[in-house]
């Protein structure tokens, strides 16, 4: 049977994995604007992630729901 730090510890490779693919893999974009609220994403969100096209609060809700 398969332990927590097991489970936990593939679940963070998982999401370790996943930034550092988005990071080097993912171009940065134009959108300036949220596509989910149209209101600006933010100079300091767009310098962190330059492939947003969300706000972080649409962002944050997006990521809940999935």
């Amino acid at each position: 049977m398969t332990d927590i730090r097991e489970l936990s510890s593939r679940q963070v490779q998982r999401m370790l994995d996943d930034t550092y693919r988005q990071a080097y893999t993912a171009p940065a974009n134009s959108i300036y604007d949220c596509v989910e609220c149209d209101k600006p994403i933010g100079i300091q969100r767009k310098a962190a992630v330059p492939w947003a096209t969300r706000c972080v609060d649409c962002q944050s809700h997006y990521e809940r729901k999935r």
